[in-house]
């Protein structure tokens, strides 16, 4: 892996917040696909950098009312997160997989899906209480959640 290239996707992340913050979606959505497709290249398509980005796509998505992307990218990263929370050191990995499913919950409760929402609402919250601890932020958001579904 070049530094140069794990720079360039780190600064295409970072540009990715800026833009959001500033209100520019569209931009921001397509530095985030740049950024996506260079650390799948860099780190695999299971890495825990592409499945972080995978929720900042699915936010971006959700703004644009594009809620079946925005779930199908959701879910991407909760998948890779199932098999790679383990190994990202100091909670990250958990705190990805909480929000991917806290995300894919909260998507599935606006498209009117309330059933199906409940599993990754109630898998978030089981995954933030036992993972992360009952008083992390994290743990307060997913039960808010499913408190609201």
């Amino acid at each position: 892996m070049s530094p140069n290239c794990f720079e360039e996707a780190l600064e295409l992340q970072d540009m990715t917040g800026r833009l959001l913050a500033e209100g520019r979606q569209q931009e921001a959505e397509l530095c985030c696909r740049q950024a996506i497709s260079l650390f799948e290249s860099l780190s695999g398509p299971d890495s825990a950098d592409v499945a972080n980005l995978l929720n900042e796509l699915a936010e971006i998505l959700e703004l644009k009312g594009s809620l079946e992307e925005a779930l199908a990218s959701a879910r991407r990263s909760a998948d890779i997160m199932r098999g790679a929370a383990a190994g990202v050191e100091g909670g990250d990995g958990y705190r990805i997989l909480t929000q991917s499913l806290g995300l894919s919950g909260g998507l599935l409760r606006q498209m009117g899906r309330y059933q199906e929402a409940e599993g990754p609402l109630k898998e978030a919250l089981m995954n933030a209480e036992t993972r992360l601890g009952p008083l992390e932020q994290e743990t307060c958001a997913a039960c808010n959640n499913l408190a609201v579904l």
